[in-house]
């Protein structure tokens, strides 16, 4: 991949080690996250091996919204590791260590105590807090902010599905940023690509306008936008990533189509996140029943539809067994079974139905 700008050519830089991908994060963390943020270089300042035995690249305080501040530890990887036997261990120790009470005191003590220590750290604090307390911040902020930012320098296609089937985990907690880096005779040039940054902290780019992205010429990635411009204007909103998955189950990989997605709502001047942001807003006219309101959300939405044709096809009540048969690969057996049960209790079944052998 290149880039081209000021009449000049970038290339992009490829890092050999995880470290110098680190270093390049600590120096430009003002430029990534903005001014209203604080990076803390962890691994080289902060003594953390209570984070359940293994120390993050560093610690960031987000400052966007004074009112409402994120913390969020945070892990640099290459986008060469391994997944699943290296970045899944890492990330999976820092859920653990929010879980335990014992642990989050602990690094609150250090990280006050570096900051005390440290009279610019001290300074720039104070500078958001004006006379608010400097511990009793962090203590609270950490309290409440259970996040974790994973930054790394490419793409990597189990993300997407991580953040599917494991959504009260990776879905709600990790935020994943790329930041690739271009470079010229001595000239750099950081592209930063973040879904759910975008509206919280400064960005160093501009938004690629329509004219710039263009639409794709490839027959697959063109069947993919159009696919996605139909739901669009059959739904009368934005088409979420989970109905396009929906619509072309077995046309390619969902990795092509998380990729292909995720650059139409950028042609279209949205995010996927800001997509899905919207329909947990809407409200107004979804039917209710038994306690049970009828879902607005493209995968619990598809998992009702899904009972209902079942049902209306074979006469008779669908199984949860045929649910997971026909849903396959769609989203995990415990978000079936949990809107399974849902949509039972809307439609007033109870008792035992029966079972596929």
């Amino acid at each position: 991949m290149k880039l081209f700008a000021n009449n000049k050519t970038y290339t992009q830089f490829q890092f050999d080690r995880e470290a110098d991908f680190e270093k390049e994060i600590v120096a430009g963390s003002r430029l990534f996250f903005g001014s209203k943020s604080i990076y803390i270089d962890a691994k080289r300042k902060i003594e953390t091996r209570i984070l359940a035995g293994t120390i993050p690249d560093g610690f960031l305080f987000d400052l966007t919204d004074i009112n409402n501040p994120k913390f969020y530890i945070v892990e640099v990887e290459l986008a060469k590791h391994d997944f699943y036997g290296h970045m899944v261990p890492q990330i999976t120790k820092f859920f653990g260590f929010y879980k335990n009470p014992k642990s989050r005191s602990d690094l609150i003590d250090k990280i006050y105590k570096y900051i005390i220590q440290n009279n610019d750290l001290k300074q720039e604090f104070k500078r958001h807090l004006g006379d608010g307390e400097i511990f009793k911040f962090v203590k609270d902020t950490i309290e409440k902010s259970h996040d974790i930012l994973l930054i790394i320098d490419g793409g990597k296609k189990e993300l997407s599905a991580i953040m599917e089937e494991c959504d009260e985990t990776w879905g709600k907690k990790v935020t994943v940023v790329q930041v690739q880096k271009f470079h010229n005779n001595g000239d750099a040039i950081y592209v930063m690509h973040s879904d759910s940054l975008k509206n919280q902290m400064e960005l160093t780019l501009e938004k690629t306008t329509k004219s710039d992205a263009g639409r794709p010429n490839g027959s697959k990635a063109g069947h993919i936008w159009d696919t996605a411009d139909r739901l669009t204007a059959e739904k009368g909103r934005m088409a979420t990533r989970a109905e396009v998955f929906a619509v072309l189950e077995g046309f390619c990989n969902n990795g092509t189509i998380t990729t292909q997605y995720a650059r139409w709502c950028r042609f279209n001047g949205t995010t996927g996140r800001q997509v899905r942001n919207s329909l947990k807003n809407v409200s107004e006219g979804r039917e209710k029943k038994n306690g049970q309101r009828r879902p607005t959300g493209a995968k619990t939405g598809h998992v009702w539809d899904t009972a209902d044709k079942l049902t209306a096809k074979k006469g008779c009540t669908v199984t949860r067994q045929e649910m997971f048969a026909a849903l396959r690969g769609f989203c995990s057996h415990a978000t079936i079974s949990t809107q399974y049960a849902r949509w039972r209790k809307f439609n007033g079944i109870t008792g035992r139905v029966g079972y596929v052998r």
